[in-house]
């Protein structure tokens, strides 16, 4: 008898139902040989103890592989601290992302970590102990972890690159806490967060409740968040909503920062400690789409107090910041100090040579990129060096390496300086150019005597336009060219100030005997033309109904003197009159004087206030 041949579609079948029947043995045994396959395949390839009691492989809700594990234990890296395993968990679940195929490398959209510890080191040259299967790679990790559930668990941190170790437990969170938030109709926050460490020689410690999951990267989720950061004696509150925390973090969030001094966060930022002022900053911060916005903000430096909006975005070709603020009351002093603040980079991180070459021969290479807007208003305005400032106004932009000062405002001595300026910082060298405006300052405000008396009284008006070149604000000075005018209008001299001007002893004896009269001022005008840094007084009249003096000289901008020779001429006889010229010179701030010959005038200068 002759057996009928298979065919082959009956083949397949048999072949197919023999591969579908190993696979369910091999799924529904998994648990048994799939964990040691694995701990003996690392454990060889690291060179360190790795086991696994269990593990097995499932399906996630998007059908995606979800890795579980029991009974972790791998020993630590040589290297790492010898006192701490890798990892002792009692469970562990990876859940994968099909972003994982789009990206070619593993993507974690979640891992589970419970009831135990894990410790990651690395080290300044990339070495990870996390790296079992490759251990002495150094190079760009692969693998990719989008969020993290703590349950029970312990994670560290250790970058020596850095210098940064913290640790993180995570915990649930009281119960009433979390049955009060979801009461509120809030997210609830069932897990507590604590973690302490330090970074760069500064201890900090963070208290938080957050919600179970805590999301890393490219999620697009958020989580509940309220806690404090404390650090250097300063602490900082947060209650809101953040979500990619470790790159392009998306918040929503109240919170306060309050520091007695930035003196010991020297580590990242270089401040002049003698100048260090208490800090305090509030508001509310929302992030997203590259976007930082700063809103209802309240911060006071010092005895300066500033409030209003602030925002950063990144864009392709460079960033865009925003801000309008305003002050009751400002001091420079504290606003100086700011701008003495700058990032400070970690030892362990130097610029490379190309780059601090490019930064050497191209001072302009940090300005592109960043575009800016800027509106600041200070109600009460205080120098120590100028007492006479009462308040102040700037709006200034800076577009495509233009920095504009659209308008500036400035109340002195209850007059007003006022006016615009622009710095070209593309152009090599920079260009500047200001004009400014003075209406109505009250010279009396900077003119007095040993006793505090005004000796000279009147409103000083006043123009000035001026333009320079430089890389550096000693070369943009020395390099300044313009004019400068000034008028006084509707003021008196002490008849005993007119007479030492105009060297009429008699006098100058009378005033002594009998007391200095206020004499009006017929005029007082100067023009003083700039160019390249020094000042040369085209004209310099000052008429009383007594005296007419006229001024010729220079003034070094870039050396800070002076040297000015006053010829007066009295109008009246009188006892004890030299004819002779006052001498005004050395330093700027302290001129020293002394009588010289009697320099000769010229004709329009001897009418004085009487020319057409």
């Amino acid at each position: 008898m002759t057996r009928k041949a298979l065919s082959p579609w009956r083949v397949v079948r048999f072949g197919l139902l023999a591969v579908a029947a190993a696979v369910a043995v091999a799924l529904a045994t998994q648990v048994l040989w799939l964990a040691p396959l694995l701990s003996h395949h690392l454990t060889a390839r690291s060179g360190r103890a790795v086991h696994v009691d269990t593990m097995w492989v499932g399906l996630s809700s998007s059908l995606a592989p979800v890795l579980h594990f029991r009974g972790v234990r791998i020993a630590n890296a040589a290297w790492a601290d010898a006192d701490h395993p890798f990892a002792a968990l009692a469970g562990a679940t990876a859940m994968f992302s099909w972003k994982s195929v789009a990206q070619r490398r593993p993507v974690i959209a979640l891992f589970i970590l419970t009831d135990g510890e894990i410790d990651l080191e690395r080290t300044a040259d990339g070495l990870r102990n996390w790296r079992l299967s490759n251990p002495d790679y150094r190079g760009p990790g692969r693998w990719k972890v989008l969020a993290v559930q703590g349950e029970r668990a312990t994670v560290r941190f250790r970058h020596r690159g850095i210098d940064l170790d913290l640790r993180a437990t995570a915990s649930a969170a009281p119960a009433a806490l979390a049955a009060s938030t979801a009461a509120s109709g809030a997210a609830p926050r069932t897990t507590h967060l604590d973690l302490e460490g330090h970074w760069r020689g500064l201890a900090f410690s963070t208290s938080a409740d957050t919600g179970p999951v805590l999301t890393f990267l490219e999620t697009g989720e958020t989580f509940p968040v309220r806690g404090r950061l404390e650090a250097g004696g300063a602490h900082l509150d947060l209650d809101g909503t953040a979500g990619d925390i470790a790159r392009r973090p998306v918040v929503d969030a109240t919170f306060s920062f309050a520091a007695p001094s930035l003196a010991p966060f020297s580590a990242f930022v270089h401040s002049r400690r003698e100048g260090a002022k208490a800090l305090r900053l509030e508001g509310t911060l929302k992030t997203g789409d590259d976007r930082y916005a700063l809103s209802a903000m309240k911060a006071r430096v010092g005895g300066t107090d500033v409030a209003g909006v602030m925002s950063w975005a990144r864009r392709d070709e460079g960033s865009v910041v925003r801000a309008k603020l305003e002050s009751d009351s400002t001091d420079v002093a504290d606003l100086r100090w700011l701008t003495g603040l700058a990032p400070a980079h970690p030892a362990s991180a130097p610029a490379s040579p190309a780059s601090a070459a490019s930064s050497a021969t191209d001072p302009h290479s940090a300005r592109r990129g960043l575009d800016a807007e800027l509106s600041f208003v200070a109600r009460r305005l205080r120098v120590a060096e100028v007492p006479e400032l009462q308040d102040g106004r700037i709006e200034a932009k800076l577009l495509d390496g233009q920095l504009t000062v659209t308008r500036f405002d400035i109340g002195v001595a209850r007059g007003r300086v006022d006016g615009r300026a622009s710095l070209a910082l593309d152009d090599v060298p920079m260009r500047a150019e200001a004009e400014a405006t003075a209406r109505g300052v009250r010279i009396e405000a900077f003119v007095r005597d040993a006793s505090g008396k005004s000796r000279l009284t009147g409103a000083l008006h006043g123009h000035a336009s001026l333009k320079g070149r430089g890389d550096s604000a000693a070369s943009l000075r020395d390099s300044l060219s313009g004019r400068v005018t000034a008028s006084l209008t509707g003021g008196t001299i002490s008849s005993l100030l007119d007479a030492e001007i105009g060297l009429q002893g008699g006098k100058i004896v009378k005033s002594l005997i009998v007391g200095a009269e206020p004499i009006p001022i017929r005029c007082a005008v100067a023009v003083l033309d700039i160019d390249r840094g020094t000042g040369r007084l085209h004209e310099l009249v000052f008429d009383t109904e007594r005296t007419r003096t006229i001024g010729r000289g220079t003034i070094d901008l870039a050396a800070g003197t002076v040297d000015v020779v006053l010829t007066p001429e009295a109008k009246q006889g009188g006892l004890f009159n030299l004819d002779r010229s006052i001498r005004v010179h050395g330093a700027l701030r302290h001129p020293a004087h002394s009588l010289v010959a009697r320099a000769p005038v010229s004709a329009a200068a001897e009418r004085g206030c009487d020319r057409p």
